[in-house]
C-alpha cells in the first residue's frame, strides 16, 4: 500500500524518527521525500530518457 500524506515543517524530524522506527520494526518498506519541484523534474528526466530510447526512429 502507498499513501500521500503532508508533514507540519516544524514537526519533520521527529515524523522521520518515528517512520525510522517504524521500517527497522518491518512495518515499513521504504519511504521517501517528495517535493512537487523534485517530482516535477524528475518526471522530465524520465520523459527525455523515454524520448532518446526512440529519438532514431523520428528522424
Amino acid at each position: 500500500m502507498n499513501y500521500r500524506i503532508k508533514i507540519n515543517k516544524g514537526k519533520e524530524e521527529v515524523f522521520l524518527q518515528f517512520l525510522r522506527a517504524l521500517q527497522s520494526l518491518g512495518v515499513i518498506k521504504d519511504f521517501n521525500r517528495m517535493d512537487k519541484e523534485k517530482g516535477r523534474e524528475e518526471e522530465k528526466e524520465n520523459a527525455q530518457e523515454v524520448a532518446n530510447q526512440y529519438r532514431d526512429l523520428v528522424d
